[in-house]
């Protein structure tokens, strides 16, 4: 079990929206202990405050998007799989702007601008998840399947648009030794 972790300074990123082509800055900032990862809004009326949550996603073609309380910000994914790279569990992203910067189209530019700020643990325990069965869900020709894999992670991804799309079938697998 580790303990929770946050930024130790604030930093700014600016851009370019990927989906919108409009600018964007998040100014990230530190935040307490069972905050987690929440997105405010300052731009809009009332500053609505997103929470990265299971429960916020919103439906948008090609892009992760989020969704609370009036406001909504896009195109997060590549943001957040810099923050699980670095393991950070609890910050406050101010967005200016309908998305996040589209940057170079990777997690790189946010991992490498956070851990820049520097990445502190934090006096609190972090509550992890664990998968004890498999778990499958299906929307049209997509399935996504979790399978326990105790003391590892496994990752396995298949992409198959059949012939129409013009595109061969690919396969990707990679095992994690250790998983912290």
């Amino acid at each position: 079990m580790r303990n929770q972790r946050t930024l130790r300074e604030p930093v700014e990123i600016t851009g370019v929206g990927l989906h919108t082509g409009q600018p964007c800055t998040l100014r990230i900032r530190p935040a307490e202990p069972d905050t987690g990862v929440v997105f405010v809004r300052s731009d809009l009326q009332g500053s609505p405050r997103i929470p990265a949550t299971i429960d916020n996603v919103s439906d948008e073609a090609r892009r992760t998007a989020l969704e609370n309380d009036g406001g909504n910000v896009h195109t997060v994914e590549h943001f957040l799989a810099a923050l699980a790279g670095l393991r950070v569990d609890n910050l406050e992203i101010e967005v200016l702007g309908p998305e996040i910067p589209g940057a170079d189209g990777s997690a790189r530019p946010f991992y490498d601008a956070l851990r820049g700020a520097g990445v502190v643990d934090q006096k609190a325990a972090r509550k992890d998840f664990t998968l004890d069965e498999p778990v499958a869900v299906a929307e049209g020709d997509a399935t996504l399947v979790a399978m326990p894999c105790p003391d590892r992670l496994s990752l396995a991804y298949t992409l198959d648009y059949g012939r129409q799309a013009g595109l061969p079938p690919q396969f990707f697998s990679v095992v994690a030794l250790s998983v912290e």
